[in-house]
């Protein structure tokens, strides 16, 4: 594992154990435990042998490591498949990489008389402000008419409630009422369908937003954050300007959001990649 233990204070020698660079967070957990197991078994044959009536002081208890590991593992991470000797199972444990799963994502399209405004929040800690984006289209993917703006709030789930519950009031002014807001802010979502928030930072932002609702048919849903790209780059737009812009024609925004407008359009996937936790 690294270490020389032959040499040092038991202190500086796990304390150099402890500071190994680990490749993963298996091998770091790992790094972590081992010398704590090594202490119990080295305590457990001190007490045996001196008060226990053992007659042998075993300095060597390989195997008792071995299953320590194991069930640590199995707990903690119990989809990482280890056997084999302690310095096998190491070198298992230094090669792991995670499991990387990938999943097509396509911008869905709604019923048809039904429009979609997909919103977005984006919040800079430093500056205690948000740039938010959100884009109103058709049924089949055409564009009606996108926005970028600044706000100022306190978080970033304080920046996704209010652009949720600006999208309702941006729906219902330009006289749209069977409309689906998406927002790739599953928290958001959830406190807005169930019209509730246990943080009043939050709470009247959600309020509002299922108060104007009213009779009208709409809805919010969740979409992944590669269903929502065309939001993101809108966002980017208000951090470059500074300021509140409707665009009236898809001819006036970047190059960039356009593509992505298209893109949508066609019915183009992209690609999500999620790594597993190790």
């Amino acid at each position: 594992m690294g270490i020389i233990h032959q040499l040092g204070l038991v202190p500086s020698i796990f304390s150099k154990w402890w500071k190994i660079k680990s490749n993963n967070k298996v091998q770091k957990m790992i790094n972590q435990i081992v010398p704590i197991f090594i202490s119990w078994e080295i305590w457990k044959q001190w007490t045996a042998y001196n008060f226990g009536g053992q007659k042998k002081f075993y300095t060597n208890k390989m195997e008792y490591h071995v299953w320590n590991i194991l069930a640590a593992l199995n707990s903690i991470y119990p989809t990482v498949i280890i056997s084999g000797t302690l310095p096998n199972m190491y070198h298992m444990i230094e090669r792991l990489q995670p499991k990387v799963t990938v999943q097509h994502v396509t911008w869905e399209k709604t019923d048809m008389g039904c429009f979609t405004i997909n919103v977005d929040g984006s919040f800079n800690m430093e500056k205690g402000q948000a740039d938010i984006g959100g884009v109103i289209r058709h049924n089949n993917g055409n564009f009606i008419r996108p926005l970028s703006k600044l706000i100022h709030c306190d978080n970033n789930n304080q920046s996704e409630a209010i652009v949720a519950s600006f999208a309702v009031q941006w729906s219902l002014a330009e006289g749209f009422d069977n409309v689906t807001i998406e927002t790739d802010s599953l928290i958001i979502i959830n406190m807005l369908n169930n019209n509730s928030s246990g943080n009043l930072n939050l709470k009247r932002f959600i309020q509002e937003a299922n108060t104007s609702i009213g009779n009208t048919l709409v809805k919010f849903v969740h979409c992944l954050g590669e269903a929502n790209m065309i939001d993101d780059s809108l966002t980017k737009l208000a951090t470059n300007s500074g300021t509140e812009t409707f665009y009236s024609y898809v001819q006036l925004l970047p190059k960039e959001v356009k593509s992505l407008i298209q893109l949508d359009k066609w019915e183009f996937s992209t690609m999500r990649r999620r790594y597993e936790k190790m």
